[in-house]
């Protein structure tokens, strides 16, 4: 997939890099730019992810077993889930 920035006639690594999602920075890292693992940048952004807002308060309703409960629909719009 070499010629991708051509389709895209741009080259949007840095705003991906810069938009501050830290999985956004980490797949961009691993997925496009081939850093290792092991890279600093990449283990920075894959540590970041944990402690993101978004993805704490998603976990917040996973119960204690490591699941969700059956009775919470989600709301792929939205990117909450409802009771």
């Amino acid at each position: 997939m070499a010629d991708w920035k051509s389709v895209l006639k741009a080259d949007p690594t840095e705003w991906l890099l810069s938009e501050g999602q830290p999985w956004m920075v980490y797949h961009t890292l691993a997925d496009i730019l081939d850093k290792e693992k092991a890279d600093p940048d990449a283990v920075a952004a894959k540590a970041a992810i944990a402690q993101a807002e978004l993805l704490k308060r998603i976990f917040d309703w996973q119960i204690a077993e490591g699941g969700w409960e059956a009775d919470i629909l989600c709301y792929p719009c939205s990117g909450f889930p409802h009771r």
